[in-house]
């Protein structure tokens, strides 16, 4: 007699990150179907107000193209159980223990993967209450945060601290994370643009795009662009930065200081 699929929620704003967790659940051996995958909050919000079927599991990344998926378990009172598929520091990762079935690093490995699903059929893991998903909210966006101060990056032959407040940019190029620094050097750092965006005080730096995290002060001008998006001027960048339709209010609102 076969088993019941197990029905899943996917939240992940990044395509080849959602592809490999489709890929990553279709290796298991237990049957899964997913429901729906949705890239942002409001995406979220949307399909869970309108669907029949709610889903057994929920995986989700913390940073969407609107906001932390937080937002969406407070503000649709989900329960469901979940499992974290992101790059996150350790104080948030004590926190997601306590009511959440595990917490995955990216890439997620079919190996990881099979751990928590293994997990989640065993234990029968608790719901995640709206309750426990306004206080990790509150949490994540603490102004009482302590942030990164510097990197430590092997350079040629020896090793640099780079300070946080050196850096103008952090961008994605291949696989590579670079930071570009005020005194005109590219550096390469360990980790990827989620860690750094978790890592960073979300008052200096804005997430513009997929591949690009900028500070505050490298924004030189902003000019509207088509279906809603911002086009950005960057102090010593070679090309508009675009901010997306869904992104450019939070944009606004952080350069006001909102």
């Amino acid at each position: 007699m076969k088993a019941n699929p197990i029905s899943v929620l996917i939240l992940e704003d990044e395509d080849p990150a959602a592809n490999l967790l489709i890929s990553r659940l279709r290796g298991l051996t237990q049957p899964v179907t997913v429901l729906h995958v949705a890239e942002s909050v409001e995406a979220a919000c949307q399909w869970w107000s309108q669907a029949d079927d709610k889903p057994n599991l929920i995986l989700s990344d913390i940073n969407l193209t609107d906001g932390l998926s937080f937002e969406f378990f407070k503000s649709m009172g989900v329960e469901a159980p979940v499992i974290f598929t992101t790059a996150y520091d350790q104080f948030m990762l004590d926190a997601f223990k306590l009511n959440a079935i595990d917490y995955l690093l990216k890439p997620v490995s079919q190996v990881a993967l099979q751990q928590s699903i293994d997990k989640f059929i065993r234990v029968q893991p608790p719901h995640l209450p709206p309750s426990t998903a306004e206080a990790l909210l509150q949490s994540a966006t603490s102004k009482n945060r302590a942030y990164r101060l510097r990197y430590m990056v092997e350079y040629r032959d020896a090793y640099l601290l780079l300070e946080t407040d050196d850096v103008l940019y952090l961008h994605v190029e291949g696989r590579l994370l670079q930071a570009y620094t005020r005194q005109g050097k590219t550096l390469t750092l360990d980790g990827t643009l989620d860690q750094a965006e978790a890592e960073l005080d979300p008052s200096v730096f804005f997430r513009l795009n997929r591949q690009l995290l900028a500070r505050r002060e490298a924004i030189n001008n902003l000019h509207k662009h088509f279906n809603g998006k911002l086009a950005l001027e960057l102090i010593n960048w070679p090309e508009p930065a675009l901010v997306s339709r869904e992104r450019s209010p939070q944009l606004r609102q952080w350069l006001e200081g909102l």
